[in-house]
């Protein structure tokens, strides 16, 4: 499930016409990401995040 954006927040996600993939391994891109004019903000947790990573990406998120 996509974490959506304050702006978007309204916007059912089949509605959405831009969505941002972040790495989530990269902690420093939450706060951007979510400052975005994106219509939906997608933590990826799979492909970009290594596999000894994941855990602690997920808890990232999470947080």
């Amino acid at each position: 499930m996509p974490i959506r954006n304050r702006r978007a927040a309204a916007l059912p996600a089949k509605l959405s016409r831009s969505w941002l993939l972040i790495n989530a391994a990269s902690r420093e891109d939450f706060a951007p990401g979510l400052a975005s004019e994106a219509d939906s903000v997608i933590f990826d947790l799979e492909a970009s995040v290594p596999a000894d990573s994941k855990e602690s990406a997920r808890a990232d998120v999470v947080e």
